[in-house]
């Protein structure tokens, strides 16, 4: 399952099932508009095999590509339409199975192709005409749009692309020394904030998309996942493999704060946690715990309040977001 805040993309057996939470925020940099809705099922997206769904800042306007692993069918939705209830693909294109991008940019997008060390990006407009973008990504790994524009993972760097009314642009920002040749596999942060949170190896690396640099952490302790709040205190969250929270300093790595090992027995189990990061708080949960967690990461990782629930609650989004 994935969401961009507003939308829940769940795969079932026919494709990619569209869920309208009906909450959502408007980003205007300076303050937010907050809007309410009545939620809604809107329908499937045919597909064969695992899909990858990538999402930008915004739940109104702009694309939202799918990826078929299955049939390598590359889909831009119409994300203004998605908004009034209605699924619209503006494209789909097909081309050779496995795991694969379909990333937007503004009202373009970026569509891998290839494999491997061969691996590419392929700018499409939105009527899937190419526009002569072509980059290479080795290796491709994760993706997450930020303020500032979209991050794809590769090998050797990441690729940030950005968009103006009649053009997708692409900028390869290196690893820092002795890092390539191995892609981050999946970027997150508080949605839509400049700076993005990945491992490597036992390293936690940040991207800042405004200044094109990457600060590299140590990981105090074997990890599964991170992601970064890019507040006023540089904080970063970072799931630990033994089932704590730990909350570090994203200027030097020091561990400012932890919880208890709260989802242990989901980590054991394989049952993986969602570790969510909001302005104030984050929210991890624990399936096998049967438990949902509310954090207050910048009052010592406090627990502010848990939410016990009936079943096990495998997959968790955070939406109005």
């Amino acid at each position: 399952m994935h969401t961009d805040g507003r939308y829940l993309f769940v795969q079932n057996d026919s494709g990619v099932e569209i869920v309208d939470s009906g909450v959502w925020t408007w980003d205007h940099v300076d303050h937010f508009h907050y809007y309410r809705a009545q939620p809604r099922l809107l329908g499937t997206v045919p597909g064969d095999g695992d899909v990858t769904v990538s999402t930008t800042n915004s739940s109104t306007s702009g694309g939202t590509g799918l990826y078929f692993a299955g049939s390598g069918d590359a889909v831009l939705l119409d994300t203004e339409a998605l908004s009034r209830g209605e699924i619209r693909e503006l494209f789909r294109v097909t081309g050779a199975p496995g795991p694969g991008l379909t990333v937007p940019v503004g009202s373009f997008a970026l569509v891998t192709e290839g494999s491997g060390a061969s691996r590419t990006v392929v700018g499409r407009a939105a009527d899937g005409t190419p526009t002569g973008v072509v980059d290479s990504c080795p290796d491709v790994g994760g993706t997450r749009t930020t303020r500032v524009g979209a991050v794809i993972g590769c090998a050797d760097g990441a690729l940030l692309a950005t968009a103006t009314d009649d053009d997708v642009t692409t900028q390869r920002i290196p690893y820092p020394e002795g890092l390539s040749g191995m892609s981050v596999a999946e970027f997150d942060n508080r949605e839509g904030r400049p700076t993005v949170a990945g491992l490597v190896g036992d390293e936690i690396l940040l991207l800042d998309t405004r200044d094109r640099s990457w600060t590299r952490l140590p990981a105090p302790a074997p990890l599964v996942h991170v992601t970064a709040v890019d507040d006023g205190d540089d904080h970063v969250l970072a799931l630990a493999r033994d089932g704590r929270v730990l909350v570090l300093r994203g200027t030097d790595g020091a561990v400012l704060a932890e919880t208890p090992a709260l989802v242990a027995d989901s980590i054991a189990a394989g049952a993986a946690p969602t570790l969510v990061a909001d302005q104030q708080r984050a929210y991890l949960s624990g399936p096998v715990e049967k438990t949902l967690y509310e954090l207050d990461f910048a009052d010592d990782a406090r627990i502010a309040r848990t939410f016990d629930t009936a079943t096990e609650p495998v997959f968790t989004a955070g939406t109005g977001r």
